[in-house]
Parts: C-alpha cells; sequence; structure tokens
C-alpha cells in the first residue's frame, strides 16, 4: 500500500451508524432508505444498541416482523380503488341523467334563457300596451328578483 493512503475503515454490521445501515440498505437495490427513514423505524420500535448504533442483522428481522404485521397492499388495490371510482363516476352521471342531480351550469344557462324571454315579452308589453305600463311590470318584476335575490330583471 502506498504511504499516505488511508485503509479501507471496516464496518461492524453489528454496530453500524444510521448512515451507513441506510447506504448499505440503498446499495442492494431493494429499496431506498434515507437517515430519516431509520430514524422513523427507531421512533417505531426497531431496536438499536445501548451506543445508538444498530444491528443490521436485529434491523432486518425487525423489518422482516414489521412487514408479517402489516402485508403489502397488492398492486391489485390501485386498481381496485380506480374501478370503484370509475363506477361511482359512472353512477352519478346515470343519476344525472335520470334528473337526480342537475349541473350548475346548465341552471344557470336556463336561467338565462329564461331571462331573455321575460325581456322580450315585457318589451313586446311595452309596445303593444305603451310605455308605462310596461314600466310598471318592470318594477314588479324587478321587485320579484329583488325578493328572490335573483337581481334585476335586465341584469
Amino acid at each position: 500500500m502506498a504511504s499516505g493512503a488511508t485503509q479501507a475503515k471496516t464496518l461492524n454490521p453489528q454496530a453500524l451508524k444510521r448512515l451507513h445501515l441506510a447506504t448499505l440498505i440503498t446499495k442492494t437495490g431493494l429499496t431506498s432508505v434515507t437517515n430519516t427513514t431509520i430514524g422513523n423505524w427507531i421512533a417505531a420500535g426497531c431496536p438499536t444498541n445501548a451506543d445508538g448504533t444498530l444491528s443490521m442483522i436485529y434491523v432486518l428481522a425487525w423489518l422482516a416482523a414489521e412487514r408479517r404485521k402489516k402485508p403489502e397492499k397488492p398492486a391489485a388495490s390501485a386498481i381496485e380503488g380506480l374501478r370503484k371510482a370509475q363506477a361511482a363516476r359512472a353512477e352519478f352521471e346515470l343519476q344525472r341523467r335520470r334528473g337526480d342531480y342537475v349541473l350548475k351550469s346548465d341552471v344557470i344557462e336556463q336561467n338565462r334563457q329564461v331571462g331573455r324571454r321575460i325581456r322580450r315579452r315585457m318589451e313586446m308589453i311595452e309596445k303593444r300596451h305603451g310605455r308605462q305600463v310596461g314600466n310598471d311590470l318592470r318594477a314588479m318584476v324587478d321587485d320579484l328578483c329583488r325578493e328572490l335575490k335573483l337581481g334585476k330583471s335586465d341584469e
């Protein structure tokens, strides 16, 4: 070995620091582990040595035991969730078509159409019966709109 070169540090698998354990587990390619992840494991009951280091053997045994307690949900559960959401949407669409639900945009458009018809008919009344009758009718409609909190009839 050349002088000035340092010897590779040997790690003790029975007494690893968090960062070393995270690096080793991540390098296996099985999963990505961070220092924070190991901190969460410790908070959840992962065993540590008296000096705060971790035994790779005990950590892996603890992880295996934890997995047995909480089996991972298969990917099918995500697909099942998607299917449930699609079924709920289809049910909503069916109820909307039957008239159980009405889209807000449909109600707004329908009210606009009714408002246009009212304005046209009021203009026809003014032409046929004079401006005073039309003005009286417009005032009545405006009062009704205010009472119903719809704004004025010409809006």
